[in-house]
């Protein structure tokens, strides 16, 4: 396990510290092994609060059904009094007394839920967060901002490489370019919590205006990955053009039926960018939000579940803009993360090291991955010799 030094990474209260030397990685087995795999289902998925979906969603309709770590199917919905009921189909046939009611935790409508009878409270899990969310209320609220698409992508990668990925900007110059020119890869911090991390990075407002003003130029014409000369595998770019395409045209109807007020809007810049542990990403751009889920279905295989919000009165061409931006950053990541599961399935690596400040994000989130492995095994021995 890591050695850590006395001093947290940042000022923040709940900010952990960094490791005093470089940590070894998780071995390669924990990614590619179908038995690590099955430990973790029991330790990590059926423990704890995972994201399932946001209060907008399910006030526009009866129910949401979420699919959880592999095969658990959740049915969200909204009470008469209010509250958000998740319920678990213990069986295929969801026969009435098969059906099992589960905890679930609202944040700022973000809704989390539980598959265990008897979870920790989501605030001793999470200390801190609902501080985090508190700070970018002046940005975010939630009843300014509609719902307005769900898009799901397979991805042929365990749902820890895709995690690493999200908890580290190291090598964003090689792997994340046009990210590179808009923001300052060495200020990158990735602050680790209690069972989240937030992530903050400083822009370069000189080249944020030129993409602004390019951007303004383009006037929101859809990208096309297929028309690109990029080195993806066509196979990734026609799976992401056409997952798109239904976002954009979803955007594009959105945007006729609520056409935006007057002749200008005031942008709202700032935000909130977290992950909370194990499976979830929360964005909070200014103008626009998004979950970014990535749900385990076996040891090498995870779906991608993408949530969109927009804020009213945001115009056709500036939804099609963030959609480009989403889909651009999203395949540069989606192809790094199948590349390096065929590498870890040929046996290319075994085991390597982190750096301790800017791997910290990889450093605490392999560190839980172990300690809930480590206690489950423990609790399961203890059991057997009872």
């Amino acid at each position: 396990m890591p050695v850590y030094t006395s001093e947290p990474l940042t000022e923040h209260p709940c900010s952990k510290p960094i490791a005093k030397t470089c940590v070894a990685t998780l071995p390669a087995e924990y990614f590619s092994e179908p038995r690590v795999f099955d430990l973790e289902l029991q330790a990590i998925w059926s423990r704890e609060w995972l994201y399932a979906c946001h209060e907008n969603r399910l006030r526009s309709t009866s129910h949401v059904d979420v699919t959880l770590a592999a095969t658990f199917k959740v049915t969200f919905s909204i009470s008469d009094s209010g509250n958000v009921k998740a319920s678990l189909k213990a069986s295929p046939l969801g026969k009435t007394e098969d059906i099992r009611s589960l905890p679930t935790h609202t944040l700022n409508g973000f809704v989390f839920v539980n598959l265990s009878d008897t979870p920790l409270p989501f605030d001793k899990t999470h200390v801190g967060l609902v501080d985090e969310f508190k700070s970018a209320e002046s940005v975010f609220k939630e009843t300014e901002y509609d719902f307005l698409s769900d898009v799901q992508i397979p991805g042929s990668f365990n749902w820890k490489v895709f995690s690493d990925n999200y908890n580290e900007c190291y090598h964003c110059p090689t792997s994340h370019p046009g990210f590179s020119k808009v923001y300052k890869i060495p200020s990158y911090l990735v602050d680790a919590r209690e069972g989240y991390f937030v992530h903050s990075v400083e822009e370069r407002q000189e080249e944020r205006a030129s993409v602004q003003r390019g951007a303004s130029d383009a006037g929101g014409t859809e990208l096309f990955l297929t028309d690109s000369h990029e080195s993806f595998p066509l196979e990734t770019k026609r799976l992401y053009d056409e997952t798109y395409r239904v976002l954009n045209q979803k955007m594009r109807e959105y945007a006729k039926a609520n056409p935006p007020r007057g002749q200008s809007k005031t942008s709202h810049d700032g935000g909130l960018f977290v992950h909370v542990w194990p499976n979830v990403g929360i964005n909070i751009f200014g103008d626009f939000a998004t979950t970014l889920r990535w749900n385990p279905i076996s040891h090498e295989k995870t779906m991608l579940h993408l949530e969109v919000f927009v804020r009213k009165g945001v115009s056709e061409a500036e939804m099609i803009r963030f959609s480009n931006f989403l889909k651009w950053v999203e395949v540069e990541d989606y192809v790094l993360c199948e590349a390096t599961q065929r590498n870890l399935a040929l046996g290319v690596y075994q085991v390597g090291v982190l750096h301790p400040f800017r791997e910290n994000g990889l450093v605490h989130s392999q560190a839980q991955v172990r300690k809930r492995l480590v206690e489950y095994l423990q609790e399961k021995e203890g059991r057997q010799t009872v």
